[in-house]
């Protein structure tokens, strides 16, 4: 190679790499990368009510593994899709349901939390639901379109005397879950919502399928968490 190929030789990996430079600067100006990095694994957003105030945004549940408050970020793990569990397993939320159909009176021990189905009544009569009108799924209805939901109460045994409402939906996932103490002498205090802002939730076909492979426990973890 003469030192004129030589030259161009080096121009052109000198151009190549301004090219690169400047497409690298336009990307980040216009939030390209981060928006792919974000995207790399969906958070699924829940809005929430905590502490007598209303929060656009409040956790979110990340198919990466975590949940995330704030900046804050707490590893989450998931039952094997091929397992009998749907859960949600970390320091901050815990969550198992059975990966079959409910039935009234259905109960379950996940992670030293006692779940119970709660019966959803289909009709009301002064005093009181109307007997032997009990249903696993509660219809509920917003804006125009009808959930069928599992109202599933989560007992923790914490001496701070709070327990847990989930709301589960057999096609959507998790879409909302409250959080009741007694132990606060403050009104504000004794309850916290949180309402699933996507279509789909964890626990939802969609969710599964974004899950990441390291983000699933062990079958063997599984198994020690049912006893």
């Amino acid at each position: 190679m003469n030192r004129s190929s030589i030259i161009k030789y080096i121009v052109l990996i000198v151009c190549l790499g301004i090219a690169a430079y400047a497409a690298l600067y336009v990307a980040l100006k216009h939030g390209v990368i981060n928006t792919l990095l974000a995207d790399k694994y969906v958070n699924y957003r829940f809005s929430s009510f905590e502490d007598g105030r209303f929060y656009r945004v409040g956790p979110s549940i990340s198919a990466g593994g975590e949940v995330i408050e704030g900046d804050i970020g707490n590893e989450l793990k998931f039952c094997p899709v091929k397992s009998d569990w749907i859960c949600l397993e970390s320091n901050v939320i815990k969550f198992a349901v059975p990966r079959r159909a409910l039935k009234v009176g259905d109960h379950w021990r996940f992670s030293n939390v006692d779940y119970t189905l709660l019966p959803s009544y289909q009709e009301m009569i002064p005093g009181g639901p109307a007997p032997n009108t009990e249903a696993p799924l509660w219809p509920y209805r917003i804006l125009g379109r009808q959930y069928e939901l599992y109202v599933i109460k989560a007992n923790h045994h914490d001496s701070k005397e709070w327990s847990q409402i989930f709301l589960f939906s057999p096609d959507h996932g998790l879409v909302g879950y409250m959080t009741l103490s007694d132990a606060s002498t403050k009104d504000d205090e004794r309850n916290e919502t949180f309402w699933l802002t996507d279509e789909n939730g964890p626990g939802s076909n969609e969710f599964d399928t974004n899950i990441a492979s390291s983000a699933f426990m062990p079958v063997d973890n599984v198994m020690t968490l049912l006893k």
